[in-house]
């Protein structure tokens, strides 16, 4: 990831995210969270190409810096 690419974590954060259209690097899921709202958020990541990862709640953690992420988080380009 760039310098210029933002973090947004949390599941309807992202979720808007993905409504507004930014451009989105990646999305990390935490591999515990198996329920019908994550396998949705999965599938448009799918349809939109998104590429995505499923990683541990410390990894997700460590790169938000917070444990409020809700087990998914994404790197996005902002609008200028």
């Amino acid at each position: 990831m760039s310098k210029n690419d933002k973090i947004i974590y949390g599941m309807r954060p992202v979720e808007e995210l993905l409504q507004a259209g930014l451009p989105v690097k990646k999305i990390y899921f935490e591999t515990e969270k198996t329920d019908t709202k994550f396998a949705h958020l999965r599938d448009r990541c799918i349809d939109l190409q998104i590429p995505f990862e499923e990683k541990s709640a410390r990894f997700i953690e460590k790169l938000c810096e917070n444990t409020h992420h809700q087990g998914v988080m994404a790197f996005y380009v902002p609008q200028e």
